[in-house]
């Protein structure tokens, strides 16, 4: 417990806060369910045209951008501050909770210098688990690609 008030704290010495409100999903939560997935975010880096994750990858994780741009290579499209990208499938319905594993479809590429939030599939698990609002919140959303 005490280690998880330390992360949250490291947490809000970055963009999370704001990342979260950014998203057009997230930003509607309460804040008690905005404090659930800050805590489980893991901030991470990317340089311009480093791989995120690539197509075949198991899909162990969201991602919500904080800061530069991401894009997908299959379809071209950029992801700026505040999306939340992953598989709707996975993220947000009667999957996520089970052992399926699902793979990504495309290549995730940083388009310039980036900062942005991993969102471990097994924490928003268990968040789904404690808070239902939250898995309501994201299902069927197109926000979560």
């Amino acid at each position: 417990m005490v280690d998880r008030i330390f992360h949250l704290a490291r947490l809000r010495l970055t963009t999370s806060w704001a990342a979260i409100c950014n998203n057009s999903v997230l930003r509607n939560l309460t804040n008690v369910q905005k404090n659930q997935i800050e805590a489980v975010l893991q901030y991470r880096s990317a340089k311009a045209g480093e791989v995120v994750w690539k197509s075949g990858d198991v899909l162990e994780n969201a991602v919500l951008v904080s800061q530069g741009r991401l894009k997908n290579t299959k379809t071209n499209q950029e992801y700026g501050a505040g999306a939340l990208i992953g598989c709707r499938t996975s993220l947000g319905s009667s999957v996520a909770v089970s052992a399926v594993v699902s793979t990504h479809m495309y290549d995730l590429v940083a388009v310039d210098d980036t900062e942005y939030f991993m969102l471990p599939r097994s924490d928003l698990n268990d968040i789904y688990r404690v808070n239902p609002g939250i898995r309501l919140s994201l299902m069927h959303r197109d926000v979560v690609l």
